[in-house]
This record gives structure tokens, C-alpha cells and sequence, in this order.
């Protein structure tokens, strides 16, 4: 498809996951980040994002069809040690270092990302215990 295209509507979804907060949605995001830099052929920054998703959201995205088709292929790529290692790398960061990543991938201008950072933010807003769950919306 068209990269172009795709990272402006990438750049919308996740502008306006930050701004409400919503980390299921922005951890789809991070998803299709980790589709687009597979395309842009940085698949072991893809394979970090995947893990990165998990950190976003609280909880792997089971099922999610995205995520079933790229492991695969992010493994063909890079092999199943350095796939297993990025996707590592991906899953120990915290929530904003996972941000800083997306943004390499999506630097782009349009991106209003937050000051402070998001588990600030979270707590800020009396979260300080958020736990997402799996087919759970946490709105607050």
C-alpha cells in the first residue's frame, strides 16, 4: 500500500490516543507502527513494537489479527533469536520509552505528544492503580 497514507492516518489514531489516553487503542496503534516499520524494512524495530504493544495496553492482544500476521513474517525476517530478542527489548520498556520509540517511526510534526508522561498523566487523573484487562474499557 501506500506508506505515505498509511503513516498520516497512523499519525491521527495515535495523536488522538494520547491526547484521551486510551491505551488499548494506542497500543493498536503501536501495532500498526510495527506494521509500518516492517514495511519501511526495519523489521527488528517492528518486532520491538510488537512487545511494546504488550506494555501499552497492560496485556497481550490476543487474537488480534495484525499481530498473528506480522510475528510470523518479523520472524522469517530476522530470525527466531533476534525476532525473540527485539520483541524483548519491546516488552521491557515502560510505557513512554515505548512512546519514544513510536515516535521514530512516526516523526512526523502533527504528533502532539503529552508533556510529562503518560503514566504521570494516568496518575494524575486518580489512576494510579490502572490495570487494563483483557475485553476491558477503562475510561475514567
Amino acid at each position: 500500500g501506500d506508506l505515505a497514507t498509511a503513516g498520516e492516518r497512523l499519525v491521527e489514531a495515535v495523536s488522538v490516543a494520547v491526547k484521551v489516553q486510551d491505551m488499548p487503542v494506542l497500543a493498536s496503534a503501536v501495532i500498526a507502527a510495527a506494521d509500518l516499520a516492517a514495511a519501511k524494512a526495519d523489521p527488528a524495530c517492528g518486532a520491538e513494537l510488537l512487545g511494546g504493544a504488550i506494555v501499552v495496553r497492560g496485556t497481550p492482544d490476543v487474537g488480534n489479527e495484525s499481530v498473528e500476521r506480522l510475528t510470523p513474517l518479523l520472524v522469517e525476517r530476522l530470525g527466531p533469536e533476534a525476532f525473540a530478542a527485539a520483541h524483548a527489548r519491546g516488552e521491557g520498556r515502560s510505557r513512554d520509552q515505548v512512546l519514544e520509540v513510536l515516535k521514530t517511526v512516526l516523526d512526523h510534526p502533527l504528533v502532539v505528544w503529552p508533556s510529562g508522561s503518560i503514566t504521570e498523566r494516568l496518575e494524575a487523573l486518580g489512576a494510579q492503580d490502572w490495570e487494563p484487562k483483557a475485553g476491558i474499557r477503562h475510561d475514567n
